[in-house]
């Protein structure tokens, strides 16, 4: 039985260069991850923006 996605809280503090490396290896397969929550202490994070072009947040 395969188990199921981890789901992965980011912390981000600037442009998500390792936001971006998680979400490619989950695209790649691996990494049986979700990512489910994005947070950043610097709300102009270019971070953010790269999270939104990635997740649909509602």
């Amino acid at each position: 039985m395969a188990r199921p996605a981890l789901r992965l809280g980011v912390l981000i503090s600037g442009s998500g260069t390792n936001l971006q490396a998680m979400i490619d290896a989950i695209e790649r397969g691996e990494v049986n991850a979700e990512i489910a929550v994005v947070v950043s202490n610097r709300p102009h994070a270019q971070g953010l923006e790269r999270a939104r072009r990635h997740f649909v947040f509602g």
